[in-house]
């Protein structure tokens, strides 16, 4: 049987980035909450919740990672097409196609600065000050995250070329 999303022909790897982005969003809305409660309690008083900055660094960042995928395959970043207004549509999904394969190559750039900072990470022991949070971790699971963005922007560039979709 098959799902809701499937039904409206959306492609497994972009279903697979709405789960992730939707994760980044419940991320940030916890994240909200986090700090919205840390501020009042440090207004009443009673100081805020140890490690909330540490908590809000980490999981913003990996929030962020969440979105980007189905930002980039759904044509959602911003496009200045300010030159290729009047170029055929051809043209311009070749240079758009191109322009993904660029971003495709940063994101593995990041996502290896991102895995090698986190294997330096765990192997050194760094945590957080506060909590005491492994921090390597959330670097790996961002450099994952980059490699799904830079699978993402290929694909999409891939759609560009041969099937005429943007």
């Amino acid at each position: 049987m098959r799902n809701a999303a499937a039904a409206r022909g959306r492609p497994t790897e972009v279903r697979i980035s709405i789960g992730l982005a939707l994760g980044g969003g419940a991320a940030l809305v916890a994240l909200s909450a986090l700090v919205t409660l840390s501020v009042l309690l440090r207004w009443l008083g009673e100081g805020g919740i140890p490690g909330d900055f540490e908590t809000v660094e980490m999981l913003t960042a990996l929030a962020a990672f969440a979105m980007l995928p189905l930002c980039q395959q759904t044509r959602g970043n911003v496009i200045v097409d300010t030159l290729s207004r009047n170029w055929p549509p051809r043209a311009v999904r070749l240079v758009d196609a191109l322009w993904d394969v660029l971003y495709a190559a940063v994101a593995l750039i990041i996502a290896w600065g991102a895995w090698q900072g986190g294997r330096d990470a765990l192997a050194n022991g760094t945590a957080t000050m506060v909590l005491g949070l492994p921090v390597g971790w959330a670097m790996i699971a961002a450099a994952g995250l980059a490699v799904w963005l830079a699978i993402g922007a290929v694909v999409s560039a891939l759609r560009l070329v041969f099937e005429g979709r943007s």
